[in-house]
């Protein structure tokens, strides 16, 4: 059963609600058609346990009762376990998994059917594409990936599998004895190595490449190939584009950075995981070490030195033109203080703290990051402070750069600032999702017993709960969501919501 309401600005302010949006921070008025389906009407169900798919549509809750549980998804009743739990949605939210209890045995039910009993189970997860359901299963000592219900070969330990982003090709190291590993890809063992590194698929899925080592002598492997041996090698990156392949390695006293089986110029320490490829494959970044000091070299090319350079603030600009990291120095005032820096174009922030997350926006233009001071936080953007706060999240950028967003709170509230304008204070507000082409924005925040959406700064209708706490755009101009509505008879409704922006 679906109703349609078609919500007029200034009717809504006549009747004093805000649902077209009088909040006025940012995107101005705007009018939002709202559709309610309501997918289910249930009873004494234990809320808490209300969970939704990506599809805003398929449900699960779990019911309690004697010592005993029992999971409901959708139309789909368990069997009554001593426990239940680790319930996963596929991200297209037509599959689901969980791992149920009986005894000291556990099994793991997909798609309302359940596999074999074992002493454990870990890592339960659906591949990117949702095609494959996977686990660690454990029974006698020995551990074996478990994919759709099918148990696979044993092993002494086997790690989580990594799948490439189409979700098509997985690959797992598997521990056969001591000193002896072999990776598993696409349900082929590979050779047994002494030692092994994580798997790294390039990002179109056509290459896999990880460390390993033979005693002494180590490498990387390539689809399925063994590259030139080395004293120590480090991890593999591959560029953007797939096409590049970059490590480090050992040769003598120096360490070099090899790119598609050539070595580079020597350095006396290449940082170990500092490796950063520029989003369109062009530059190669990362930390090296010059005696006791640390500098950044972009393409081989050898920037300032500092004490030191901090790992993981290494970024490149969207076209790789800019560069930016952060850095921490001693206070030449105080002994043993040190300050952190985020240096951009050869140029530092002001001294802070600690700094966090510095990110480029879409189009290159502005550098913003997190930074504590004094124990309290601002962001940062393009070298000035805005706000002081107790708490302030990593920014996020739209598309299009021309909303740059984030979460801050003072206090027992927390609010969003848009553009350097805060947005109204809340109880809780979740993250930001942006529109295809960044036109608009949409949050969910809390009010006392309340959810609600927030669309360009506009509230929308209050619910009792928004089920899973994210919103998808499904164009432009559509936003779909999941809420739970307490009905007069005490029953919860679960609708789906579709709203329309339909215009100012």
């Amino acid at each position: 059963m679906g109703k349609t309401m078609r919500y007029d600005a200034i009717a809504l302010i006549l009747c004093g609600l805000i649902i077209a949006g009088c909040s006025g921070t940012s995107g101005g008025n705007i009018v939002r058609e709202v559709t309610e389906t309501e997918i289910a009407r249930l009873n004494d169900v234990p809320l808490d346990t209300l969970a939704i798919a990506s599809d805003h549509q398929t449900y699960s809750y779990i019911l309690s009762k004697d010592d005993k549980e029992q999971i409901i998804v959708g139309d789909i009743k368990s069997l009554e376990y001593d426990e239940v739990g680790w319930l996963t949605f596929s991200d297209d939210g037509k599959r689901f998994l969980y791992g149920a209890l009986k005894g000291k045995k556990w099994a793991v039910v997909i798609d309302g059917k359940s596999g074999r009993f074992y002493d454990s189970v870990a890592a339960l997860k659906f591949s990117p594409d949702s095609g494959k359901a996977i686990y660690i299963g454990e029974s006698g000592g020995m551990e074996f990936l478990v994919v759709n219900g099918r148990p696979q070969t044993r092993y002494k330990k086997i790690l989580p599998p990594v799948f490439s982003a189409d979700g098509k090709r997985m690959a797992y190291a598997a521990k056969i004895g001591e000193k002896k590993v072999r990776m598993v890809i696409d349900g082929k063992p590979g050779p047994v190595y002494s030692e092994i590194g994580d798997p790294v698929f390039s990002a179109d899925g056509k290459h896999l490449a990880y460390r390993a080592s033979i005693g002494k002598k180590e490498f990387v492997v390539k689809d399925w190939k063994a590259q030139k041996t080395y004293g120590l090698v480090g991890d593999p990156v591959f560029s953007p584009d797939s096409l590049k392949l970059a490590y480090a390695v050992v040769i003598e006293a120096f360490e070099h950075v090899v790119i598609n089986g050539k070595e580079g110029k020597a350095f006396d320490v290449v940082e170990k995981d500092s490796l950063v490829f520029s989003p369109d494959s062009q530059r190669l970044a990362c930390i090296v070490k010059i005696k006791k000091e640390y500098a950044v070299a972009v393409d081989e090319e050898v920037g300032e030195t500092y004490q030191m350079v901090l790992k993981d603030t290494l970024i490149f600009s969207r076209d790789g033109s800019r560069v930016a990291f952060g850095i921490e120095l001693d206070n030449p005032k105080i002994k043993l203080q040190k300050f952190q820096y985020v240096v951009v174009d050869n140029e530092m922030s002001p001294p802070f703290d600690v700094i966090v997350s510095p990110v480029f926006s879409p189009d290159g233009k502005h550098l913003v990051f997190t930074a504590e001071k004094d124990e309290r936080m601002s962001m940062v953007e393009d070298r000035k402070v805005s706000g002081t706060y107790d708490l302030v999240k990593p920014p996020v950028y739209s598309p299009d750069a021309q909303w740059m967003i984030y979460r801050a709170k003072k206090g027992m509230k927390l609010f969003s600032v848009v553009n350097g304008k805060k947005h109204p204070a809340y109880d809780d507000v979740w993250s930001t999702v942006f529109s295809p082409a960044g036109k608009y924005f949409a949050y969910i925040a809390t009010s006392g017993d309340e959810r609600f959406v927030v669309l360009n700064g506009n509230e929308g209708k209050k619910y009792y709960n928004v089920l899973s706490g994210t919103v998808t755009f499904l164009s432009e101009t559509d936003i779909e969501y999941a809420v739970v509505e307490l009905a007069e008879d005490k029953t919860a409704k679960i609708i789906k919501v579709v709203e329309k922006i339909t215009g100012k």
